[in-house]
């Protein structure tokens, strides 16, 4: 899979005055699935966000949900091998600023995150392939996690009814994912993670053809 980066300028005002904080990553070379965990660090400070350290207490199903007191978090649903196609899609949650120290602001636009998302699809037998990032901030609806789901834009996970959605400009991709009971926890390259197996069933549309889709899927889902 991509490791990827983002190179974002974010102008955040501290305590009303005009502090600046500066978030860049730079965009890596391709790697595997187990070593994206983002690696380029946060050119920000981790004060006040919570650290990895100690094993952490899993509890289920409230752990399929975010985790905002660690600075990045992100769920990644990738079909099996024998999915006839292959396909990413990850949320990619970062902040800059831990919510204890915020500042309080009024204006709807105000925000200390910022949300990524990925969405890679491979026609296998036509060797085609489409790649789609989408970046947005955290506030106004935009782009979140609550305990049912994540969102970006019009790309959604919800893990309580198991519904997925991405698009980009020559695929779009629906499915209905039932997962496994069994989740594997984990803590890998500095980051708290859980890898969950089961069936993803639905549609995919490539350019003007659309084909129904059902294969192994899986869900890996880190914080860190």
């Amino acid at each position: 899979m991509r490791r990827y980066g983002w190179i974002v300028i974010l102008l955040v005002a501290v305590l009303g005055g005009g502090a600046l904080v500066l978030l860049a990553l730079d965009k890596p070379e391709q790697t595997t699935l187990e070593a994206n965990v983002m690696s380029s660090d946060l050119d920000v400070p981790a004060i006040g966000f919570a650290q990895v350290a100690d094993e952490y207490e899993w509890q289920f199903p409230q752990d399929f949900g975010p985790h905002p007191n660690y600075q990045r978090e992100q769920w990644e649903i990738q079909s099996g091998e024998d999915c006839e196609f292959a396909f990413t899609v990850l949320f990619d949650r970062a902040s800059f600023v831990a919510e204890a120290f915020a500042p309080q602001r009024e204006s709807a636009w105000a925000m200390h995150s910022i949300m990524q998302g990925q969405f890679t699809f491979t026609d296998k037998q036509a060797e085609q392939n489409s790649a789609t990032t989408l970046t947005s901030r955290v506030a106004l609806g935009l782009a979140g996690a609550d305990e049912q789901h994540v969102w970006l834009e019009d790309w959604a996970f919800n893990w309580t009814n198991g519904t997925l959605m991405a698009a980009g400009e020559d695929a779009r991709l629906e499915l209905t994912l039932t997962f496994g009971d069994e989740a594997i926890p984990a803590i890998k390259d500095g980051w708290y993670a859980y890898r969950i197996t089961g069936e993803g069933n639905g549609q995919v549309q490539y350019g003007e053809q659309s084909q129904d889709v059902a294969c192994p899927i899986s869900l890996i889902h880190r914080f860190q």
